[in-house]
């Protein structure tokens, strides 16, 4: 009798350990309010998101054209142009011509 409690006193403890050591691991998951639980900061909104990855895109456009990268730069400008029109920079299209008149004065001036 008494090695029948000790067994189900063992097996109920590992459950409840189990189940305890799990919860951290949620990391927060259906927060109702919205917020990061571990931070306590809100999450980003859509459009915020997309002036950021925007904003970035833009500095790596700009440091590839300073390099000469001018491949790279109009890559990075094409993927601009599938931003929302509010995210991205407003002189975009002037950008990229300009880059493509640099190309075309390389490419002209090599020959």
């Amino acid at each position: 009798m008494r090695n029948r409690r000790i067994v189900r006193s063992r097996c109920t403890a590992g459950v409840v350990m189990v189940a305890v050591a799990a919860v951290p691991l949620t990391g927060g998951a259906g927060c109702a309010n919205g917020q990061n639980a571990r931070s306590g900061r809100s999450a980003p909104t859509p459009a915020a998101q997309n002036r950021q990855n925007a904003d970035e895109l833009l500095r790596e456009a700009e440091q590839a054209e300073n390099r000469g990268d001018y491949s790279r730069a109009a890559e990075v400008y094409n993927q601009l142009r599938s931003f929302p029109e509010s995210s991205r920079p407003r002189d975009l299209e002037q950008r990229i011509r300009r880059l493509e008149a640099k190309t075309n004065t390389n490419t002209s001036g090599q020959r």
